[in-house]
């Protein structure tokens, strides 16, 4: 299979203007400031940071994202995170400033690594097989470096930074390629997470929290991504990760969804009187088991489960099986 990119700073648009003229933009930042964190100041903010990352989408450098000229007034006043190993250029947003009133919400604020990724949408123009709506959902807002007190806001995979972009291709990060091959073919890719918040260490509050079907954040989580897809529309929705449609973390409509056994699954759920096209399959990182050397445990379940689907030979890496994986997967979506 011939992997297809794009040219990031002419070709692709970040949040289109027309899907912000039509209200997309404040709509999503209406209920993630609202309904999730209920604070007005929030949504301001996310509505301010929205409008930055589409100007400094093309080429600003994580590093500038802070700088006057690169940003809203509203933002200025907060700390853009500069941290080489992980360029994202991630925003904090003090507890003060979110003064959100949820008890939930307090408790992620008292916890590290406080996160949220602000979902994102991408265009191209002329994609090779015409226009389809893409949906990729991942798990959760992954943080490793937060201190408590602040929220951390950042975009799924950190697409809306040039230099973490180049990040990610330096070290042929699967995600980035999963992402450009999408778009080139089909012209329209919305990324977002399940989870919409990572609190704790190894975002052990926010997961445990969404195990209680009556919880706040579990119920707040359904029902903002049934929102999403309401809103996007999407014709082929591709999920990463087991637990975004694992009845022990979620109650929504992809709760109906079978997990992926083996590999991955392909099938249809019924959605308000039509149905979604729906491919579940594994991480890009989840064979990224190692030991206390740094070495991929070749005996894990997760690599074996996806050795046997990308068919595997004696001299593989784990790269070699990781692209023949989601070669699969790929093709899978071609043949809707």
């Amino acid at each position: 299979m011939e992997w297809r990119t794009v040219d990031w700073e002419n070709d692709v648009e970040f949040s289109p203007d027309r899907e912000a003229r039509n209200g997309m933009t404040s709509g999503i930042t209406t209920m993630l400031g609202l309904d999730l964190f209920f604070s007005s100041n929030l949504e301001t903010i996310m509505n301010a940071r929205y409008a930055q990352m589409r100007r400094n989408f093309k080429n600003v450098s994580y590093k500038d994202y802070g700088c006057p000229e690169c940003c809203d007034q509203i933002v200025q006043h907060l700390k853009n995170i500069e941290n080489p190993n992980k360029p994202d250029a991630r925003l904090n947003v003090d507890e003060e400033i979110v003064s959100s009133g949820v008890p939930e919400i307090k408790d992620c604020f008292s916890q590290p690594n406080f996160g949220h990724d602000l979902p994102v949408w991408l265009n191209i123009s002329n994609p090779i097989r015409g226009f389809k709506k893409i949906m990729i959902i991942s798990e959760d807002p992954k943080r490793e470096d937060g201190d408590s007190g602040a929220l951390s806001l950042s975009t799924p995979f950190g697409v809306h930074c040039a230099t973490y972009r180049q990040y990610m291709r330096k070290r042929d990060e699967l995600s980035l390629r999963l992402i450009e091959h999408l778009l080139a073919l089909y012209g329209m890719v919305y990324i977002t997470d399940s989870r919409k918040l990572y609190a704790g260490d190894k975002g052990k509050y926010v997961k445990e929290a969404v195990k209680l079907k009556d919880g706040y954040l579990r119920k707040c989580f359904d029902h903002l991504l049934e929102r999403e897809i309401c809103e996007f529309q999407p014709d082929i929705i591709l999920t990463l990760g087991n637990e975004v449609v694992d009845v022990r973390y979620t109650s929504s409509i992809l709760s109906k969804a079978h997990l992926p056994k083996d590999g991955y699954e392909v099938q249809c759920i019924p959605e308000n009187g039509r149905f979604i096209n729906l491919i579940t399959a594994f991480h890009p990182s989840f064979s990224r088991i190692k030991d206390k050397a740094g070495n991929v445990l070749r005996a894990a379940r997760n690599y074996v489960r996806l050795a046997k689907v990308a068919g595997m030979v004696k001299d593989m890496t784990v790269k070699d099986i990781q692209i023949a994986y989601f070669e699969k997967v790929l093709q899978s979506i071609n043949d809707y």
